[in-house]
């Protein structure tokens, strides 16, 4: 054995393998060092691996698996994989493949494919260790001699071994397909092992869907994949797939066209140049990354309102970064500093407004609250529109694009969209999905939230935000904003993503219990602007209210039931009316085909003789044949009452005051229909929010019909709805005449009221949802499946085609998408239809 051979590394190497590390080989024995030294000897391709320290045991173990034999020296095993056994010349014919790489930076695949397509004899680690890295070839996507020479001061030697030994403990790039700064913000708990996050990624992260390079979206590119050969061999780290392959129509996302970007730019050749191309220069020069940005017909400048307050570095990173990455260039990111006390806050605004002339950065001399922080970054603000955006949070890469398009659409003054719940390391948590503007839902609370854009113009006339409401400055902010704005427009995709903080009320209601109060001081001063004749009060949840109206006392009301049978329980549902309609204003009119219901009636209950003589009860007889609603219309033809109210028998309770709940909101005069809360057995009953489709019953789809907008918006919100039955409702009677009233004819007993409610919106009026006002039922009413009333619903169906089929402002169906619901399944379901007519 010569000295040349036997020099510090070797005896540094021997130290080693009696040490134990993770994801290394555990320790050898005096005989195992041996057999090492003895391979040292006769292989110098062993040894110079086993040297250089590039050869990761844990690693490529956790790769090929392999038996017990092997796990005893990975190295020799693995040099053994040479020539035809495992490179061949038809590698760039199969394509990719995943093997077992020595280094998480060495990519095998990568290194044949880019360089030997037609193949090597040589092990690819060693030609890469004796020749290649001279001939500036790079070991894998992620690395770049040249970016690692200037971000590391590497000189000497090839740059594998100086990053194996140095570069990773100091967590730096290797080049600019692994963005590791990108990576940790994105994952924060993994920081205490960033010196091994490339390893990390490639044994975790990758087969999870993470992605260490912005833009990237590692799902979308897989499904690229499948829809183009199916499912077989989808690599297990899709970005080096993405950075290896040397097409040009694979995009990396579906908003980066790399064909669109790279037209003026001969360059680049690849998607991967492309992308990263734009990450690293293009985003910075404001080029367009999409041929949709050419097509529209606008261009307003969006500018971006951040209050900045001791936020975790990293998420203050990638809010910062959701708007640097923005498929819409035209945009300004206003940032301003509230005397940040936390270490790094201050480098961290003027490292990102060094790097971009639209990101800019004001410090407040004094705390002055979120909204003073705001109204302070809003003095940055050259845009024609402000967007809102909280120092944790994150936009979608398309939101701009979408917002942008959306107002090119419709001239909107202001703009929200859905958003979810996420983690520390985004992982999403909940799904907020919300209805088209619902004005009697943000009298209750404010569901429009993130992200909201609005005119400048309209947000200057206001005042920007009240400190007055700080805690609830939002919700102060949409209740003006949406009493000037002419059209408001929803954007039913999620293009927000709100971060889950112990601080955040996302999570924790407790945490800011004054911003309660806020928002019930703000919706009082809503109410008196818009001279509504109520006044708020508190729901008993936090952050929801109710408005307690003022009722016409002038007003008289009738009130009209149908008792289809004699019942113990019909008589005690009619004398449960008279307790909770008290007023001299109130009449009840009992309708029915039975000619004994007036004596069983007056014998059975005692009290209602004096009533009948007083004149608040009626008792009708109906003529012979008439169904339900024929003999109801036929009775209200005789009505002068101010209101018209139904209620269905027999029910378990009715809550007291329930004429004066509905009439009060229905005194307004763009509020046609009002109904109350449908509960059984005290309780909300089986949820619609999402159609069981395998359900085909006529109860499943009916309860379906009205109930399912309360479901997904919140049972326990006032709201505009779509559609109501016939337990609980009031009208003015001017607008029942005004929609031709009950058609009867073809609605003879269920679909009636549901008929005359969408009548009623047809003419331009609301059918709010009042949840305060309630009827119980013994248990769900289920309407049985005869034939007749099948017929009704094909006949409703048939009628109401168009909007059954069309836009449901009340009901965002990405709650369908959200649940796995099939469209078309769910189109014919709804609709009795399965082609879809435009």
């Amino acid at each position: 054995m010569t000295v040349s051979i036997v020099g510090s590394a070797w005896i540094e190497e021997l130290h080693g393998m009696f040490k134990t590390t993770p994801l290394r080989a555990p320790p050898m024995d005096p005989i195992k060092i041996s057999l090492v030294l003895w391979r040292m000897c006769v292989s110098s391709d062993y040894r110079l691996v086993r040297l250089r320290k590039v050869f990761d045991p844990g690693y490529y173990l956790a790769l090929a698996g392999g038996d017990e034999r092997e796990a005893v020296d990975p190295l020799w095993y693995y040099l053994q994989l040479t020539g035809d056994d495992l490179f061949t010349p038809d590698l760039a014919a199969r394509g990719w493949r995943q093997l077992a790489d020595p280094h998480p930076l060495f990519d095998t695949a990568y290194y044949l494919l880019r360089y030997f397509p037609e193949g090597l004899k040589m092990n690819p680690l060693v030609h890469y260790l004796r020749i290649g890295w001279k001939k500036g070839l790079h070991p894998g996507p992620f690395f770049d001699p040249e970016i690692y020479r200037r971000r590391s001061g590497w000189r000497n030697g090839d740059p594998l071994t100086h990053y194996s030994r140095y570069g990773a403990a100091a967590a730096i790039s290797p080049g600019r397909g692994f963005d590791i700064d990108w990576y940790l913000d994105r994952n924060p708990t993994l920081v205490s092992v960033k010196h091994e996050i490339i390893k990390h990624y490639k044994l975790h992260g990758a087969r999870i869907g993470k992605s260490p390079l912005p833009l990237f979206d590692p799902a979308y590119y897989l499904q690229q994949i499948v829809d183009s050969r199916g499912t077989e061999d989808l690599p297990s780290d899709p970005l080096a797939s993405f950075l290896t392959s040397a097409t040009l129509f694979q995009r990396p996302a579906p908003w980066f066209d790399p064909a669109y970007y790279i037209h003026d730019d001969s360059s680049l050749e690849t998607a991967a140049e492309a992308l990263l191309h734009y990450v690293a220069r293009g985003v910075y020069q404001k080029k367009a990354c999409d041929a949709k940005r050419d097509a529209l017909t606008e261009n307003p400048k969006i500018s971006i309102l951040v209050p900045v307050y001791n936020p975790d570095p990293h998420f203050l990173r990638n809010s910062i970064r959701s708007v640097l990455y923005q498929t819409y260039d035209n945009w300004e990111l206003c940032l301003a500093d509230d005397c940040s006390t936390r270490d790094g806050v201050r480098e961290i605004l003027e490292d990102w407004a060094a790097k971009d002339d639209r990101i800019k950065v004001t410090y407040l001399d004094s705390n002055s609250g979120i909204s003073g922080a705001t109204n302070a970054a809003a003095t940055l603000a050259t845009g024609d529109y402000i967007g809102f955006l909280d120092n944790d949070d994150e936009l979608a890469p398309d939101c701009l694009y979408q917002v942008v398009e959306n107002i090119c659409e419709t001239g909107a003054e202001l703009v929200y969209t859905d958003e979810d719940l996420i983690g520390d390391d985004g992982t999403r948590l909940s799904i907020f999905r919300k209805p088209d503007f619902n004005e009697e839902l943000l009298l209750s609370h404010n569901y429009i939230t993130h992200f909201v854009v609005v005119s400048r113009k309209i947000f200057e006339q206001v005042g920007g935000l009240a400190t007055e409401f700080d805690g609830a400055q939002d919700y102060d902010l949409m209740l003006k904003i949406s009493e000037k704005a002419d059209t408001i427009s929803h954007i039913p995709e999620i293009l927000y993503h709100w971060r889950a903080s112990e601080t955040s009320t996302s999570i924790n209601h407790e945490q800011k219990s004054y911003a309660h109060q806020a928002g019930r001081k703000a919706l009082d001063a809503a109410i008196s602007r818009r001279k509504i004749q109520a006044r708020a009060e508190d729901s008993g949840l936090n952050f929801f209210y109710r408005l307690a109206y003022c009722v016409d006392s002038g007003a008289t009301v009738a009130v009209f039931v149908w008792i289809p049978e004699i019942t113990a329980e019909y008589i005690h549902s009619l004398a449960e009316l008279f307790k909770t309609t008290a007023s001299l204003k109130v009449r009840l009119i009992a309708v029915s085909s039975l000619p004994e219901l007036h004596s069983r009636v007056v014998s059975e209950f005692p009290e209602a003789a004096r009533e009948i003589e007083a004149g608040r009860l009626k008792i009708v007889k109906a003529d012979a044949g008439l169904s339900k609603a024929g003999a109801l219309a036929q009775a209200i033809e005789e009505c002068v009452d101010d209101y018209i109210a139904f209620v269905e028998l027999p029910f378990q309770r009715l809550c007291e005051n329930w004429t004066e709940m509905l009439m009060g909101a229905a005194r307004n005069r763009d509020v046609g229909m009002v109904r109350g809360r449908i509960t059984f057995d005290g309780t909300d009953g089986v949820s619609y929010a999402v159609p069981d489709l395998d359900d085909v019953s006529l109860s499943a789809y009916y309860r379906f019909l009205l109930d399912h907008p309360l479901h997904v918006n919140g049972m326990h919100c006032s709201q505009e709805t779509g559609c109501c039955g016939w337990e609980l409702v009031l009208m003015r009677r001017e607008v029942y005449r005004a929609s031709n009233g009950l058609d009867w004819e073809n609605f003879p007993m269920l679909f009636a009221m549901a008929d005359l409610a969408l009548k009623i919106k047809g003419c331009g009026r609301k059918i709010v949802y009042i949840p305060d006002a309630g009827v119980d039922f013994s248990n769900e009413v289920q309407a049985t499946d005869a034939p007749e009333l099948e017929a009704e619903k094909k006949m409703f169906q048939q009628k109401w085609y168009r909007r059954l089929a069309g836009h449901d402002a009340g009901y965002n169906r990405g709650v369908l998408e959200d649940n796995g619901v099939d469209q078309a399944m769910f189109h014919l379901w709804y609709t009795g239809r399965e082609e879809i007519v435009e």
